[in-house]
């Protein structure tokens, strides 16, 4: 069951709120990195980390639970 909760945390919970969490903090804001501005890297850098996030949720935690059966 602890694991079933870690793999929900690390492949959605985590992804969810660190972009649904940034938009407050960083939609206002003026700061721009190469002609975009931040809000629009961090949303794009989280596409990627997110999946990172599932693959580790799938690595580390789901895929032992199914060899073992």
């Amino acid at each position: 069951m602890l694991k079933n909760i870690l793999s929900v945390l690390c492949g959605l919970v985590l992804p969810s709120v660190a972009v649904l969490g940034a938009i407050p903090m960083l939609g206002n804001s003026s700061r721009v990195f190469i002609g975009l501005p931040i809000i629009m890297w961090w949303v794009f850098a989280w596409l990627f980390l997110s999946s990172l996030c599932m693959a580790v949720s799938w690595y580390f935690i789901d895929a032992r639970t199914d060899e073992k059966g």
